[in-house]
């Protein structure tokens, strides 16, 4: 089956701070609604700005033709990319899988986008995209995420 994913990074501190957890840590089980009431705004524009800088800067600007970034609406801020052949390049079967195993033993949670409008999703292959969100993180553990994800992403695709 075609999947993309969600990757949220986050810490169990942070979802403490919440009434109801979006995610059960190290599963991505969905076991509750995400009160974004509760996340500190100021925080949550910082983790936005530092992710799609993050990956920008690694991924966007030095290979614009190999896949796009995007920041979309949806309920908050995701960042959508689209790798075109990167999983065929891999052992694995789609972006999803790869993101998993890239993010393994890590603060950052993996999860199927099977529940997104398809409107959310951009135009290509399902087993393409990975998406990215983010709470209320301690930013060296987007930096990490970010890290992790871009190193294997490079691998893949024998860049320098």
């Amino acid at each position: 089956a075609q999947i993309a994913a969600t990757v949220l990074l986050h810490s169990s501190e942070a979802l403490a701070e919440f009434n109801g957890q979006m995610f059960a840590p190290r599963t991505g089980a969905f076991v509750g609604l995400w009160p974004r009431s509760k996340v500190n705004s100021a925080i949550y524009r910082a983790n936005m700005q530092m992710l799609y800088g993050g990956l920008a800067t690694a991924l966007a600007q030095p290979h614009p033709e190999l896949f796009k970034l995007s920041l979309m609406p949806s309920n908050g801020f995701v960042i959508t990319l689209a790798f075109p052949g990167l999983a065929s390049r891999t052992r694995f079967t789609n972006t999803s899988e790869l993101a998993t195993h890239l993010l393994e033993d890590s603060d950052v949670i993996v999860t199927p986008m099977a529940g997104f409008a398809p409107d959310d999703i951009p135009p290509g292959s399902l087993d393409e995209i990975v998406r990215f969100t983010f709470s209320a993180t301690p930013p060296e553990r987007i930096d990490e995420g970010v890290e992790r994800f871009v190193r294997g992403v490079k691998l893949a695709y024998n860049l320098p």
